[in-house]
């Protein structure tokens, strides 16, 4: 028995014999330099083998009987040569080739395909000849012509080694075409080509086809909206393509192609009719972007469903929950079609009728509407949404859709109280702002909303804003950035854009002037500066007051606010009975009036409506209270004693007294600052008095 036989491979290298090329290595190697582009040619058999760009020399033939064979080698400017290899079964034999340059060789066509001739050639096939060396490309052009001719164009690659022709239309189907390059083609080397290039090769019979769509398998029960997608075997030219396309009964819609042009989609603008059958037809004249046309006219027969798939909705804000829905809020409906917008105000209805805007998301899924007015708190409102609503096909909702929502009780912000008050009058120029709103307020908001003017337009920046908060209201506090003028009006602007911390903004704008304090001048000594406060007793000391918290009531030497030096006093108080007494005593009573005179201190202000007073005593050791006034207002103020009246000339200041008014603050703070008195005032050398020349500026109101 003969057993068959088992095929052997040759492979080895194509180098230059004499020409050296360095590696890229440490020690910089050498080696004999790869040669590219060469053709061998195994005898016997005829076999041949074509060498790449690669710049390695490598090749590798496979697939061949065991036996003896020769291997003719040519490559360019090189000298032809061959070498003796024998083949054994299931082993690689190794043969490499060595060529010697030779200048004087005219170039030749190594390799061109297509080169079968089996009538089996593509009709959208492009042309390729590779030469043994660069050619010329113009007299290579020229040389070059294909029979029938064809109109086609010249691309060069490899070094101008390969030339390709490109036929501008596909091939006519079973047909033969003749290649033919002349030995008038140079190569850059100015030689001709040494014999002319010559193929032919032979088109198969072929047309593009349709390899078929997307509902094939639910051609009984389509759905009214379905698109439909048609395959192709190749690219398809668009134009050409989309007027083959036709739909009975008509069908609006457009194409949409996939990014290869393999794919054609039809995507109907109105529904199909329901329970109707169609017929889908692409004719013969569809065609490929180079003109291979359908072998016949492609037909589908395909029926819709009995009922249309109606669009729906799928989502509602706001939802039902009173607590949750604030006055501010907008209606958001999402539909699980694209829907047609242009009849959104016929399509909605909302009662209590409010007027407002609508608006829709970028594939009409979502419409908004947006209220033009705030809407009313605790109120029930029901949106209704008819069913003539309707998708971008057409297809209405199925019924008409109704929910009822509900406000909370939450109003709008308002602004509830302020000081200074509109018109308010003898406000004092270190005065501090206050705004109390009935909501928290964005407070970033509000900054960029609230505007201080001189009454010559003149704004005036605010610094320092904080708030203050409770369960039932919110205050913002700020100041103007500089001591204001005397007896001069000024301007608070709120803009109705101060929102809430809901966004809620404010209901109006809202403006408030009012006048600084008269300038009030005396030439005084100050008699404590209140840098040192050893010389006031511990508030409580000894049992004076009384219904005050005296673990939250106190008096401290503090550096928050200051009319001068480093210091002033802080009184901290805190109620606990309707008719609370603070008290504050000086450590021994100390004089601030002989024979006549003025005296008073720098109050600053908390704005508590409690009553400031001090406690006096002659040098009878009467006692008598004498109120200075109610504490009304914020910020500095320089507050005279009234001596006048007195059965004495000569009296001394005992205590300073809080007391708690029935609509005053159960707790505030206030500070104290530069007790003085009139230079005429004769005081006792123990009494440490600081000689000053000192002008008064009364800068706070006294409401």
């Amino acid at each position: 028995e003969t057993k068959p036989f088992k095929k052997g491979f040759i492979a080895g290298f194509v180098k230059d014999k004499n020409e050296m090329i360095q590696l890229k290595t440490e020690d910089g190697d050498k080696l004999l330099k790869p040669i590219n582009n060469f053709k061998i040619t195994i005898r016997p058999g005829g076999k041949t083998y074509i060498g790449d760009f690669n710049n390695n020399g490598f090749f590798y033939i496979d697939s061949l009987l065991p036996g003896e064979y020769k291997l003719q080698i040519e490559a360019g400017t090189y000298s032809a040569d061959s070498v003796f290899v024998t083949v054994a079964s299931n082993q690689t034999t190794f043969a490499d080739v060595f060529l010697e340059k030779d200048y004087s060789i005219p170039p030749s066509v190594f390799h061109f395909s297509p080169n079968d001739t089996l009538n089996n050639t593509d009709t959208e096939t492009e042309i390729r000849i590779v030469f043994s060396i660069p050619m010329d490309q113009e007299s290579t052009e020229e040389a070059f012509s294909i029979t029938p001719d064809i109109d086609g164009k010249f691309k060069w690659s490899n070094e101008d080694h390969v030339l390709k022709f490109i036929p501008e239309n596909a091939l006519d189907t079973s047909s033969s075409y003749e290649v033919y390059i002349d030995t008038a083609a140079k190569g850059k080397n100015n030689m001709t080509l040494q014999d002319p290039g010559r193929f032919i090769f032979n088109t198969k019979r072929t047309h593009v086809d349709v390899n078929g769509n997307n509902i094939s398998e639910l051609r009984d029960s389509v759905a009214t909206t379905q698109y439909l997608e048609i395959s192709f075997s190749k690219p398809m030219d668009k134009n050409e393509t989309e007027d083959a396309f036709e739909i009975e009964p008509d069908v609006e819609g457009h194409f949409e192609w996939s990014a290869d042009f393999t794919k054609l989609r039809f995507v109907p603008e109105r529904a199909y009719a329901t329970s109707t059958k169609y017929i889908l037809t692409i004719d013969e004249n569809a065609e490929t972007y180079n003109g291979l046309e359908l072998s016949s006219d492609y037909i589908f027969e395909f029926t819709t469903k009995d009922s249309h798939i109606h669009p729906k909705i799928i989502s509602l804000i706001p939802g039902s929950p009173a607590d949750t829905v604030y006055i501010n809020t907008d209606i958001v409906i999402e539909f699980n079609h694209s829907m047609l917008i242009d009849n959104s105000s016929r399509i909605f209805s909302i009662e209590p009728e409010v007027k407002g805007d609508f608006e829709w998301n970028e594939n009409n899924t979502v419409m908004k509407f947006i209220p033009k007015n705030l809407l009313t708190p605790g109120t029930s409102y029901n949106i209704k949404i008819s069913d003539k609503a309707e998708n971008s096909y057409g297809i209405p909702l199925e019924k008409d859709y109704e929910y009822t929502f509900t406000t909370n009780n939450r109003g709008r912000l308002q602004l509830v109280k302020n000081y200074p008050n509109d018109n308010q009058k003898e406000i004092s120029t270190y005065s501090k702002i206050k705004l109390m709103f009935n909501y928290p307020v964005d407070i970033d908001i509000l900054k960029n909303n609230v505007s201080f003017f001189h009454s010559s337009g003149k704004e005036i920046p605010l610094i320092n804003f904080s708030v203050e908060s409770n369960e039932e209201n919110f205050t913002v506090l700020f100041e103007p950035e500089t001591i204001l003028k005397n007896n001069a009006e000024f301007n608070l602007f709120l803009s109705k854009e101060s929102k809430d911390d809901l966004n809620i903004p404010l209901l109006d704008n809202v403006e408030i002037i009012f006048r600084t304090e008269d300038e009030n001048t005396f030439r005084g000594r100050i008699i404590d500066e209140f840098e040192d406060i050893s010389n006031w007793k511990k508030i409580d000391s000894i049992n004076v007051s009384e219904g005050i918290s005296v673990n939250k009531s106190y008096f401290e030497k503090s550096g928050e606010k200051l009319i001068s030096g480093k210091h002033s006093g802080k009184i901290v108080y805190e109620f606990i009975k309707e008719k609370g007494l603070l008290r504050l005593d000086k450590s021994k009573p100390q004089n601030i009036f002989i024979n006549g005179g003025n005296a008073g201190i720098w109050i600053y202000g908390d704005l508590s409506n409690n009553l400031l007073l001090v406690k006096l005593v002659n040098d009878n050791s009467e006692y008598f209270d004498s109120v200075v006034d109610t504490l009304n207002w914020s910020g500095w103020k320089f507050k005279k004693f009234n001596l006048s009246g007195f059965p004495s000339q000569n009296i001394s200041l005992v205590s300073i007294l809080i007391k708690h008014t029935s609509n005053g603050a159960d707790k505030g703070e206030i500070y104290l600052d530069d007790l003085t008195v009139s230079e005429n005032t004769n005081l006792t050398k123990e009494e440490d008095v600081i000689p000053n020349e000192f002008s008064l500026e009364q800068n706070y109101p006294n409401p």
